[in-house]
């Protein structure tokens, strides 16, 4: 039985000692559980999520375990923070089991957005912005778009060449085309618009009518406008002569209006005169004499570049030498003298004019045939008679 014995203790100490192998060398066994968990609306390792100005639930899934974990909030360089931050900007997030037998902690980046407002916009100027005038491009902002607690003074407004890239906060001062841009600088909302606006020199100065001294040629006469190169805000335009669109083509004075659109503001008018010279004609007479039986026929032609007006439209009147007033319209004289001929264009679109001097001579005896000369004595008086000759 003593052996029997041994070899039953000895067989003991054997499962003893692989047990006790088994087991790590006779040491206490680990039963902590380790736990995944994950943040539940996380994408792509982040948190991330637009200023609502209000904390969020944040979500844990704990992997299917059912035990209790805590949330913390850092700052980006780590530091804790009291709670959850609600301002835009960048944090860390952290969740981490608080159950004994339990472990796991997850840390990732959580991330507040800015509010994008959409909805900025601008009333876009109309004036006229010339140097040295004082205008703020902050008030073009319709302050109804803004945020809450968000103001024209919590915004920057910056200003370029044109439509090109390159913004400063420099307000531009000389004439040109320039794009103000507004930008949200509030901490925790975005968003910004632009418009385009215009720096314009004195149009009186800039801008002038050209052809507005011309002579009739029986052309119509448009005139044009210069110095619409002088600024690349400067466009299409449109002229008005009396109001009407056509350009004339009679002499006279037309009162001249002009239309110019600029960009991104108001038209700019400009006013001047077109004047349409009547042509000058040349009247070629010559001095005449005419004998008491002639009748007068004036004598005259019109030299010149065409157009001319027709000889019908020369007025011809007569003037007794040393006379002022003339003789009645259309009407030639017949009794022996000297007379100042007068040559005058009535056409209203030529002018031009000549005199001539007329000279009718006296009517001579050799045109006188005496009837009766010799007659025979009959104790009454005898007449005699006499006839004209021509």
């Amino acid at each position: 039985m003593k052996g029997t014995q041994k070899r039953v203790i000895a067989f003991v100490l054997s499962l003893l000692l692989l047990f006790t192998a088994a087991c790590g060398g006779g040491g206490v066994q680990d039963r902590t559980v380790r736990v995944a968990l994950e943040f539940s609306e996380a994408a792509d390792g982040k948190l991330e999520f637009e200023y609502s100005g209000v904390e969020r639930v944040i979500a844990v899934s704990t992997g299917g375990e059912n035990v209790a974990y805590e949330v913390a909030y850092l700052a980006e360089d780590g530091a804790a923070l009291p709670e959850q931050p609600v301002n835009a900007g960048n944090y860390r997030v952290r969740a981490e089991v608080a159950e004994d037998g339990y472990s796991g902690d997850v840390e990732i980046p959580f991330i507040i957005l800015k509010k994008q407002i959409e909805n900025l916009t601008v009333t876009a100027p109309d004036g006229r912005f010339v140097p040295g005038m004082v205008f703020d491009p902050a008030q073009w902002l319709n302050p109804s778009a803004l945020p809450e607690g968000v103001g024209v003074e919590n915004v920057d407004v910056e200003y370029a060449v044109g439509d090109g890239e390159l913004f400063t906060a420099d307000k531009p001062e000389q004439p040109g085309i320039y794009t103000v841009r507004y930008k949200i600088a509030a901490q925790n909302y975005s968003g910004e618009c632009s418009v385009e606006f215009a720096i314009r020199a004195d149009a009186e100065k800039d801008l002038q009518f050209a052809n507005t001294n011309v002579v009739y040629d029986g052309t119509p006469k448009a005139v044009t406008v210069n110095g619409l190169g002088s600024h690349d805000y400067y466009g299409a335009y449109t002229v008005t002569y009396d109001g009407s669109s056509q350009p004339p083509v009679d002499a006279g004075e037309y009162d001249l209006r002009a239309v110019v659109h600029v960009a991104n503001a108001s038209d700019e008018t400009i006013e001047g005169k077109l004047t349409i010279q009547k042509k000058n004609v040349t009247i070629n007479v010559g001095d005449k004499y005419f004998e008491y039986t002639e009748e007068i026929v004036p004598d005259f032609e019109l030299s010149g570049s065409a157009p001319l007006p027709d000889k019908s439209d020369v007025r011809i009147t007569y003037t007794v030498k040393g006379d002022t007033d003339p003789l009645p319209p259309a009407t030639a004289p017949t009794e022996k003298g000297e007379y100042t001929v007068k040559f005058e264009v009535t056409d209203p679109n030529f002018k031009g004019g000549a005199t001539a001097t007329y000279r009718i001579n006296a009517r001579t005896g050799k045109g006188v045939t005496w009837n009766g000369l010799s007659q025979s004595y009959n104790g009454a008086p005898l007449a005699v008679t006499y006839e004209l000759a021509g």
